[in-house]
């Protein structure tokens, strides 16, 4: 599997245990210890997971522009 194909933002997945993780490293050492008598390929194991679209509204802190937008409120002790 190419970790360059899969992108930035991919979580990878065992197919055959629904497990999940961000680390592709730690998936591949799972699947040599749980799934190696198996005979299946590790590409066909393992598949990368992406977001359905990629937020477009985010601004450079990470936020996404709809909520930094609206006015925060202040909380005073009474």
């Amino acid at each position: 599997m190419e970790a360059a194909a899969a992108g930035v933002n991919s979580i990878f997945m065992c197919k055959l245990c629904n497990l999940f993780s961000p680390n592709q490293s730690e998936l591949l050492s799972h699947v040599s210890e749980k799934h190696t008598e198996d005979g299946t390929n590790v590409d066909d194991i393992i598949i990368p997971l992406q977001p359905l679209t990629v937020p477009t509204n985010i601004n450079k802190d990470g936020e996404d522009n709809i909520n930094s937008s609206i006015p925060k409120r202040k909380w005073h002790d009474s």
